[in-house]
């Protein structure tokens, strides 16, 4: 179900609500990938941002055994991290398997790029729901699609009011948009 967050007390952007874990990550993943893809068509390279949010494991196995990701376009990748303390994750999960040469993956983490270098283009910032107060302006500036994974839909409830100017999924669980009163 592809919802517009308009009046529901929701965050803006659009909401793909899918109950079933595997479905939402599939559909989550085809984003990303439909994303790299236009990208590479548009610019020639992918400017990708990870979050190395332990909740994101299971999408990044994913990238990397789904037959239906093999079109990412790695070779035309580059990867930055959205925290660098934490980058075992990626490294060990992607960076390792994905066959993206090395040269294309920024060991610093995006929010030091953005201020050395305000012009950078992101193409693509792809969070967990605990990522997103994180993200400063500057990011958000940059970055052109921002996809989350939310599989708290009583927390991206309470993101109502979080706003920014850049394309943004939302991937939660069903949503009951007319709960009966307690």
């Amino acid at each position: 179900m592809n919802a517009s967050s308009e009046n529901l007390g929701l965050p803006d952007g659009t909401i793909v609500a899918i109950e079933d874990n595997d479905e939402l990550i599939d559909a989550f993943m085809q984003e990303l990938l439909g994303q790299g893809l236009q990208s590479v068509a548009n610019h020639g390279t992918f400017h990708l941002v990870l979050s190395s949010n332990n909740a994101l494991d299971a999408v990044y196995a994913r990238m990397m055994y789904d037959p239906d990701l093999r079109a990412m376009p790695w070779q035309h990748t580059h990867v930055w991290l959205l925290h660098h303390e934490a980058d075992e994750l990626v490294h060990e999960t992607i960076i390792s398997h994905s066959g993206i040469p090395e040269e294309q993956v920024h060991r610093c983490c995006v929010e030091t790029l953005v201020q050395d270098d305000p012009k950078i283009r992101l193409d693509c910032c792809m969070v967990e729901l605990d990522d997103v107060e994180s993200l400063s302006e500057a990011t958000c500036n940059q970055c052109s699609v921002l996809l989350v994974l939310a599989q708290d839909r009583d927390k991206l409830a309470t993101l109502n009011a979080w706003s920014h100017q850049l394309e943004v999924y939302w991937f939660t669980k069903t949503i009951d948009l007319h709960p009966e009163n307690p």
